[in-house]
């Protein structure tokens, strides 16, 4: 199969775009497959090094200069020739081939739930006329805009833009991490990595598990007043002071809406200090000076 795949420019300056379309080129290519990659040349671009001038040039090079270099280079193609768009944010140059065999990939639905109104406070200018829901395996939906018959949809994962592998420290504080979990939701430590993350995306699971180990951290400390030798009272500490750590860690790193950029939280000392002062008629037991 002969195959045109039309890609952003190399000035667009985005990183998982152009990895995106060197994954179809280099797959298709193992296939046999005749492809050839069609994309704007920085011409009106270079005449300026600002960056917001940079910008307006390049669009006159992508949607004044390159449209008409494509209907040329079109009138060279044969009639089995595929034209295969790498992003949806292409779509302007869409209608050069509107008569062709051609695949659009689209890689989010945010505009397109936005034109139905199914994103709040976002309306899109142009409503579309007919919309098709379509679901993937998952049973999610998405939406496709289309007003003819026999357009044909298709769902697949894309691939992380960047590699991701847990190191040898992170895989041991992860295991750690399940087994202080397991101790206030028993049978953690077994579940899936999908399964932990949907757990952890539970607001009520999240806020049930923290107050169950707050609640098993004064359990502790009771048990810890009433021991009789040292040895039963530093046992009874370590749990308690367990029980606080997943009780704190699961509210900083899992109850939070978004991730805190400034990464900013309390010291060990701090916590440490808020411990000791919930505990009555204790002397200090932290390693501070008390002036």
């Amino acid at each position: 199969m002969k195959i045109v795949l039309f890609t952003h420019p190399n000035f667009f300056n985005s990183q998982s775009m152009p990895r995106y379309a060197n994954f179809i080129y280099k797959e298709m290519g193992k296939r046999g497959h005749e492809i050839n990659i069609w994309t704007p040349k920085a011409f009106f671009y270079n005449f300026s090094k600002h960056k917001t001038f940079q910008k307006w040039l390049g669009y006159i090079d992508q949607y004044l200069l390159f449209p008409v270099v494509v209907r040329k280079r079109i009138k060279t193609c044969t009639n089995d020739t595929l034209f295969v768009f790498a992003d949806q944010a292409l779509g302007p140059w869409v209608p050069l081939v509107k008569n062709k065999p051609h695949v659009v990939h689209c890689h989010d639905f945010m505009a397109l739930r936005s034109a139905i109104d199914k994103v709040s406070g976002q309306k899109s200018v142009v409503t579309p006329a007919e919309v098709q829901r379509v679901n993937d395996a998952t049973g999610k939906p998405i939406y496709t805009l289309t007003n003819k018959k026999g357009t044909r949809n298709n769902v697949a994962d894309n691939n992380s833009n960047y590699a991701f592998d847990l190191t040898a420290a992170e895989k041991v504080a992860l295991d750690k991490t399940k087994f202080y979990i397991a101790e206030v939701s028993p049978g953690f430590e077994k579940l899936s990595d999908k399964a932990i993350v949907d757990r952890m995306m539970d607001r009520k699971w999240v806020e049930g598990a923290v107050a169950k180990a707050r609640d098993q951290a004064r359990a502790f400390e009771e048990i810890a007043q009433r021991a009789k030798t040292d040895a039963d009272i530093r046992a009874a500490q370590a749990s308690r002071e367990k029980m606080l750590d997943v009780a704190d860690m699961m509210e900083e790193n899992l109850r939070a809406p978004r991730a805190d950029a400034s990464r900013k939280q309390q010291g060990p000392k701090t916590r440490a200090e808020i411990r000791n002062n919930m505990i009555t008629n204790r002397t200090n037991r932290n390693a501070l000076r008390e002036d």
